[in-house]
Parts: structure tokens; C-alpha cells; sequence
């Protein structure tokens, strides 16, 4: 996917916090980018108080990201913050003016949802069952990312399968090449107890049934 932006600014709020300008959308409030950050965070106070892993839809300029890691903080022992962010020149920027100081924080940079599946990290982070929150302004401006991204369709191929991380070849035996995705989930599904292998398994299954 080819970088679609006709307009991008870096502009001060009137409190003189930095603010994302892309093709005339604001990422915050041009009066108070942190208030506006707080009350995000707020808003999804509930979940964050349940969920202690989060997936990010928009990094905008880390605010409101900041914000949801001082909640995790306080309600659970360890958390992690994953981030999704598809423009480029946003995502250098942050790092090169910002970044964040919580490690548990973990920018991404894609423009092409399926890479995210190639990923170890991103697939095993899966796993924990994370929150899904989106960044409003960030959605919108890239709303056909974030859509593909939340509707992908993992594939129904056992071989196809392979190729969405480096751990598929130790948990899809040989034995099973032949066998579709959906016999051999059945064939999981029926066992009393999990191996690492078999989590990874209906964990993709949740992700092409999602």
C-alpha cells in the first residue's frame, strides 16, 4: 500500500503540546490534547481495569496511549500496550521527537494488515486475549486499514497457514498436510487438555471466525 497522505503537519496545541495535523484531521484537540487524552482513557477505564493487554488502533502522538498505560499500571502487576499505525511519516516522527519511556509500550508500524500475522509477537500477544481500543481521529483517517485489519480472514488452508509465523512448522505436523484447517481444529478441539502448539492453533481459528 502506497503512503495515500496529501497533507501532513506537526502543529502546537494551544496548551503547546505537539498535535498530528493529516489531511485536514486534527489527532487531538487543538485547546488541551492532554485532558482530551485523560478522558479517553477514562472512558475505557472498565476494560483496562479487566483487560491488563491492550491493542492500540492509531498512535497519534502517544497521549492517550500514555494515559491507558498509567491505568494498567495501576490495576495490574505487568501489562503490555501493543500499537498499530499505519502512516509512515507519523511513526518516525513520534520516535524521533517523543518516544515512550514505558517499555511495556510497543509501537507498530504496517500499512498491510496481513503483515501483522506474519508476526510471532503479534500472534502470540493474540493469545492473551488483549483489549481492542481505537484512537477516533486515527480510525477515521485510515478507517480501510483498521477495517481490514479487524475483519482479516485468516486462511482455511493448512500450507497457506504456514506462513503467518515462524512457530506454524513446530505445532502443524507433517501428518496433517492433507487435512483442511477446520478438521484439524476439530481434531483439537476434542482434547482434554492444551499443549502450547494447541492454544496457538485456536487462536488462529478465533482470528478467521472473528
Amino acid at each position: 500500500m502506497e503512503e495515500r497522505y496529501s497533507q501532513y503537519q506537526l502543529v502546537k496545541s494551544k496548551s503547546g503540546l505537539t498535535v498530528p495535523y493529516i489531511d485536514e484531521v486534527y489527532l487531538y484537540s487543538m485547546y488541551s490534547p492532554a485532558k482530551e487524552a485523560e478522558g479517553f482513557a477514562k472512558l475505557h477505564e472498565e476494560t483496562l481495569k479487566r483487560k491488563k493487554n491492550v491493542i492500540v488502533l492509531g498512535l497519534g502522538f502517544g497521549y492517550h496511549v500514555e494515559e491507558i498505560a498509567k491505568i494498567l499500571n495501576r490495576e495490574h502487576d505487568n501489562y503490555r500496550i501493543l500499537i498499530i499505525e499505519p502512516n509512515e511519516q507519523l511513526y518516525k516522527d513520534f520516535n524521533e521527537k517523543r518516544k515512550f519511556e514505558d517499555s511495556n509500550i510497543i509501537p507498530i508500524h504496517t500499512k498491510d494488515p496481513e503483515s501483522l500475522f506474519l508476526r510471532r509477537d503479534f500472534t502470540e500477544f493474540l493469545l492473551s486475549s488483549p483489549a481492542i481500543l481505537k484512537h477516533d481521529a486515527s480510525f477515521m483517517l485510515n478507517k480501510e486499514f483498521f477495517s481490514n485489519l479487524l475483519q482479516y480472514k485468516a486462511s482455511t488452508d493448512l500450507n497457506q497457514l504456514r506462513r503467518f509465523s515462524k512457530s506454524i512448522d513446530t505445532f502443524v505436523e507433517t501428518s496433517h498436510e492433507n487435512e483442511t484447517l477446520e478438521e484439524y481444529i476439530e481434531s483439537v478441539m476434542k482434547k482434554r487438555t492444551f499443549t502450547r502448539k494447541d492454544f496457538l492453533t485456536l487462536a488462529f481459528n478465533e482470528i478467521a471466525n472473528s
